[in-house]
């Protein structure tokens, strides 16, 4: 889902993932067990459409609570809201200074009128995040099982537009006119 509403694209955001896993396996047994997030997730944000992202529309791939944020932004409170780095783990994937990362988190927090952080904005924002994982379709969870098992193997799985449900006509040999 992070390199879905990052891109704005759900295909792009599958290919990235799946890249970015493949090159994972290949590297995880040379850093140390902390460095692992850190390397994953600079991996997936080196992908081209996770660098420059597209805009979040209501009829897009995207959050609609995350459309008014641009892509840095937006990366910022994904690395926090759903990757669910720490600050220190955040900045280090984006190469910048602790300070850089916690300002621009502050920056693409939701605020009032008077410009203080909306922290009831903020808490609505992450049960939005983590109600739309939760409510993940089981084909796409299965999608995104088998993009991990490939990496695994060795190999990428090609992206492919969800749902991938097959109709129950075509299941059964029904074929529609």
């Amino acid at each position: 889902m992070f390199a879905q509403w990052q891109s704005g694209d759900i295909d792009t955001g599958d290919a990235a993932l799946a890249r970015a896993m493949a090159g994972f396996v290949a590297l995880a047994p040379k850093p140390a067990f902390a460095e692992w997030p850190r390397r994953f997730w600079s991996l997936l944000l080196a992908a081209p459409g996770l660098r420059a992202p597209h805009a979040l529309g209501a009829d897009g791939d995207g959050l609609p609570a995350l459309a008014e944020l641009a892509g840095g932004p937006r990366v910022t409170v994904l690395l926090r809201l759903v990757a669910g780095l720490a600050e220190h783990e955040a900045a280090a994937v984006l190469g910048v200074s602790r300070a850089t990362y916690r300002l621009g988190l502050q920056r693409a927090l939701p605020h009032l009128a008077d410009g203080t952080p909306d922290a009831e904005a903020w808490r609505a924002l992450s049960a939005s995040i983590q109600a739309e994982i939760r409510a993940l379709p089981p084909d796409r969870l299965t999608r995104l099982a088998g993009l991990r098992e490939a990496a695994l193997r060795g190999e990428v799985m090609p992206p492919r537009r969800f749902p991938l449900a097959v109709p129950a006509a075509e299941s059964a040999g029904v074929v529609a006119p």
